[in-house]
Order: structure tokens, then C-alpha cells, then sequence
């Protein structure tokens, strides 16, 4: 124990004290504090035996124990630099056996004063929303017996409780879709992992038609859709337990409406065969049946087809009379509505011989010609594409074209003109009437074959110049000729002549050693070799046959 000073005072002796017995006394005083100050470091030397296992001093009374001697946890969940999707968040460290509780103490980086301080019965905490978005740092320490052992090392993270919210791209607000289902598109979220979609027939969402998650950033609505409907729809976006706010609401409509169909086959202006026909057209969405109609009449006063069926085809049994046109049309139909008509289209089918008749002046007199193709030949023809090589629509080998080749030769002999039967033949051409191309068909370039400007009563100039050369190739004249292609220098205009050969007066070209006479065809009265000034400075280019 210390010694306490003592509160006895001291009294001078009256005498002095010898040096020896002063000495004596020091002596003493001196051994006494040294086996004071023995006595305390044993009594430190012996303790540590005397305190209960895993201490290291005795109890002060107060019933703490040191720090060190406390495990100090270690932080699991959430790691470093964690990001938590919304405010639902579980911390977890480390358990110690022996603790009693735990202390966790969240702080904002910057800030000494904590944010949050909790106790835990167990190494884990549910903060369950208690923590707004933000960047925080937590940390926890054991508690024994009333002792506080160490914090563990602080760990940061990071709680966002909501994404930014979508921007709807498509389709269009306001828009109106006809007969067609559109594709709902949305921007992508950066951290969403995905989409709400919301939509309803009211704008407050009170009748939903689809309330979905969702993957992706579009949508197909599988719902089917009224006519003249209008349908809101919204987006969010979300990760985990955080949520967006809705996109903005936009709007669209639905409109029931048949398209027409599309005639398909037989394609309009072609020839088919008398028999039995089939007349094609396409689907129209939303059509549960077609009404379809046939009439040799353009106005469909009198019908010869007035059915009503079930897909895009219908079979014409009905007898169909030789050399006539025939119109057709039709129309889509559903319990809603009916779609208007199709563009009419037509057929022909064609005549067993087709007759034409023509009328000329030669020498001084009228001529005549009758005759007539087979509607086989000439709806065969009538049928092919067109093109522009014109020399390919001369056919002297056709039998329609030596019919005719020779009659007038025949007509020419016994009228004594057998020694000018060229300029006999080429009278006849100019006699057949020159027609435009944009008034007889529509467009403004349609070569005709021989039998086509004979059966259709004229054409233009390579029309008729392809019918002369033929007919002078022909079987029944064996004269050479060629087609003569005439250019303006500008290009926008040419002409078509013919050039045959032989022996005559005036304006030929030479192609491939032979001398060949221009002849026209287009105008009456012109002569073999007789050449139009207007044509004095185009380019010419020989059209071999």
C-alpha cells in the first residue's frame, strides 16, 4: 500500500543527534522502500496467474476488459463500391461466436456525424428503405460482456432508388394507324435491366389492356383493336427496386379500313383462252370474303359473274364469246364493311379469224383489200413485250403476210402492173392510215408485227415501213430491203423508212454492196427513191432485216 504522509508534525529535538545514529537511521529508511517497492513488482508478476483465462489484468471493478481482446469484425455485404438498386438493402459481416450484439454505424462521405446508428443482435441488419439515394460508409464493431471491441474498416456504397425515365420514340402521338398494328418503341435506360409497359383506352390507365415487364424497348400489341379506338400508353423503366417515373403518355388510334384488292391475273389488256378461266387477286387484311364481278359491258351494266367467295380466286365457267373484251373487278367485304372496287381490268378472248378491209388509190384508181388472220396469230403476237430493236418486228415468213403479199401480187398482174409491183405494194402501205402510238394504245412507243398493223387498222412509221419490208421479202417477191433509222442531231425526233433493192431512180444508200431505195411509207404518193427534204441532216443508220 502507499504510504501516506503522515499529518503528525515533527518537533525539533533539544539536542543534536549524533552522526552515527543519523547515519543508522538512513540506512533503514532506505532498506524499507526497498522491499516496498520488491513487494509491488511481485505482486504484478503474480497476477496475470490469478485472472480468468484469456484476460490480462484483473477486473477493475467496472466489468471491462480491454479492446484488443474483442474479434474485430469484417464488412461482407455490401462490398466496395457496391451499387444497390433501390432503398431495400441487407448489411452482413463477419459473425463472432461470443458476441452479445453488434454496433453498425453508417456515415456520408465528408461527414463525422453518422448517418445512422444501429444495433444488431446478429451479423446482419435489413435496412428496409431506411436510406435514401446516396453515397454512404458503414462499418460495425463486436460487443462482449459489455466490452466494445473494434470498428471494422469503413466500406463505401452507393444506393440509387430510381433510373431516369424512357422517351417514347414511335409511334407518333396522335397517330392514326389503318389496317395496321403499330410497333411501340421507347429509348433504352442506362442501369435498366427492364420496362413497365402500361397500356389502356382511357388516359388515366384506369382500363389497362396490357400491364407487362418487359425486356426490350419495343412492343407488338397482340390485342385486337376497335375501329376509331384511341389508346394511351406509358413506359418505366427499373433495376431491382428501382423504378423510373412514367414515360410521358402519348396516344394513338386504331381505323378498320378494306384496302381494295389488286386484280392479279389474267393481267389487264391480255388474251386468254375461250375455255374456262381463273381470275386472281390479292388478300386484303381483315377481308372475310370478295364479291367479284364479270361483264362484256365497261359499266357492268349486264353481268355474266356476280359471286360473292371465300379466298382470292374464282373460276369463270361461264360460256365466253369468241372475239369479245370481257371487264372485271372486285371487292373485299367483312361483317364491318366493304372495301370499294378494284381498277376494272379486262380480257379478250380472241376470234378464230380476225378480218380487216383496206382502201387505196394507185394510177389513177381505187384499190381494194380484204382479209383476215388467224386470232391465234395475232393475240399470240399481240401478247409480247415490247422492244425497240425494229428491225425484229419484220416478218416476211409470216403466213398472214404472204396472204396478203400474194394477193397483191395477183391484183398488180392483172391490172398490168406487174413490172412496178414495188411501187404498187409500197401505194398500198401508204394507204393503210398512220395512227399515233399514245392515242391507239397509251403509250408513246409501241412497235407493231405486220399482222398487228393490219388486224389493228394502221400504225406509225416503223410500224408500216416493218410491214412494207416484209411484204417485199416476202415469198412472193424475194426483194431485199432494209430499215432506215432516222435521228435529228438533237435527238428528239427520228423517223423509220425502208430501203429496198434493185434498180430504180433517186435517193438509195449502199449497205453491204448493194444499193438500197428509199421508200416511204407513212405519207400517199410517194414514189420509190424519192427522199423528204425535212429528213436533210439527220444521222442514218441501216437497219438490216
Amino acid at each position: 500500500m502507499p504510504l501516506e504522509p503522515s499529518n503528525v508534525e515533527s518537533k525539533q529535538r533539544p539536542y543534536p543527534r549524533s552522526s552515527k545514529g543519523a547515519a543508522a537511521m538512513r540506512r533503514a529508511v532506505i532498506a524499507g522502500l526497498v522491499a516496498l517497492v520488491a513487494i509491488i513488482l511481485a505482486v504484478f508478476m503474480i497476477a496475470p496467474s490469478l485472472l480468468p483465462s484469456g484476460h490480462n489484468r484483473a477486473d477493475d471493478g467496472m466489468g471491462s476488459t480491454p479492446d484488443a481482446v474483442v474479434p474485430r469484425p469484417m464488412n461482407l455485404s455490401p462490398s466496395a463500391d457496391a451499387v444497390i438498386y433501390g432503398p431495400n438493402l441487407t448489411l452482413e459481416w463477419t459473425a463472432d461466436p461470443d458476441a452479445d450484439s453488434y454496433v453498425v454505424i453508417i456515415t456520408v462521405p465528408g461527414s463525422s456525424i453518422a448517418a445512422v446508428n444501429l444495433t444488431s443482435a446478429t451479423n446482419s441488419y435489413d435496412l428496409d428503405g431506411m436510406l435514401s439515394g446516396g453515397d454512404y460508409l458503414w462499418a460495425v464493431q463486436a460487443v462482449e460482456d459489455g466490452v466494445y471491441g473494434q470498428f471494422s474498416n469503413e466500406t463505401q456504397f452507393t444506393i440509387k432508388t430510381s433510373l431516369d425515365a424512357p422517351v417514347l420514340q414511335s409511334p407518333a402521338g396522335g397517330s392514326v394507324h389503318v389496317n395496321s398494328v403499330p410497333t411501340l418503341r421507347w429509348s433504352s435506360v442506362s442501369d435498366a435491366t427492364g420496362y413497365r409497359l402500361q397500356v389502356s383506352t382511357d388516359a388515366e390507365f384506369n382500363h389497362l389492356l396490357v400491364d407487362s415487364r418487359l425486356n426490350g424497348t419495343t412492343y407488338v400489341p397482340a390485342f385486337v383493336m376497335e375501329d376509331g379506338t384511341v389508346y394511351s400508353w406509358r413506359v418505366s423503366a427499373y433495376h431491382c427496386d428501382a423504378w423510373s417515373n412514367w414515360s410521358l403518355t402519348r396516344q394513338f388510334s386504331h381505323s378498320y379500313f378494306l384496302a381494295a384488292p389488286l386484280p392479279l391475273a389474267p393481267v389487264s389488256g391480255s388474251t386468254v383462252d375461250g375455255g374456262q378461266l381463273n381470275l386472281t387477286w390479292s388478300s386484303v387484311e381483315g377481308a372475310t370474303s370478295y364479291r367479284v364481278q364479270v361483264s362484256a359491258s365497261a359499266s357492268f351494266g349486264t353481268l355474266l359473274v356476280n359471286a360473292q367467295v371465300s379466298g382470292q380466286r374464282y373460276l369463270v365457267t361461264a360460256e365466253l364469246a369468241p372475239g369479245t373484251t370481257y371487264h372485271w373487278r372486285v371487292q373485299a367485304v367483312n361483317k364491318a364493311t366493304t372495301s370499294s372496287w378494284c381498277a376494272v381490268s379486262d380480257f379478250l378472248v380472241p376470234a378464230d379469224r380476225m378480218s380487216f378491209s383496206y382502201e387505196w388509190t394507185y394510177n389513177g384508181r381505187t384499190w381494194w383489200l380484204n382479209g383476215s388472220a388467224p386470232g391465234s396469230e395475232y393475240y399470240a403476237l399481240h401478247d409480247l413485250a415490247r422492244n425497240y430493236d425494229y428491225a425484229s418486228y419484220v416478218m416476211d415468213a409470216d403466213p398472214t403476210v404472204i396472204s396478203v403479199a400474194s394477193e397483191l401480187k395477183s391484183m398488180a398482174a392483172a391490172s398490168g402492173h406487174g413490172g412496178d409491183i414495188a411501187q404498187f405494194v409500197l401505194a398500198f402501205v401508204q394507204g393503210v392510215p398512220y395512227t399515233s402510238d399514245l392515242n391507239t394504245t397509251g403509250q408513246v412507243e409501241y412497235p407493231r408485227y405486220p399482222v398487228e398493223t393490219l388486224v389493228d387498222g394502221g400504225g406509225d412509221c416503223e410500224d408500216k415501213a416493218a410491214l412494207y419490208a416484209s411484204l417485199m421479202q416476202s415469198s412472193e417477191f424475194n426483194v431485199d430491203a432494209v430499215m432506215i433509222m432516222y435521228t435529228s442531231t438533237t435527238g428528239d425526233s427520228g423517223h423509220m423508212a425502208v430501203g429496198i433493192a434493185g434498180s430504180y431512180s433517186g435517193s438509195y444508200y449502199v449497205y453491204e454492196g448493194k444499193d438500197f431505195y428509199y421508200c416511204e411509207t407513212t405519207g400517199e404518193g410517194w414514189m420509190v427513191g424519192e427522199f423528204p427534204r425535212q429528213l436533210n441532216g439527220f444521222d442514218a443508220t441501216v437497219l438490216p432485216c
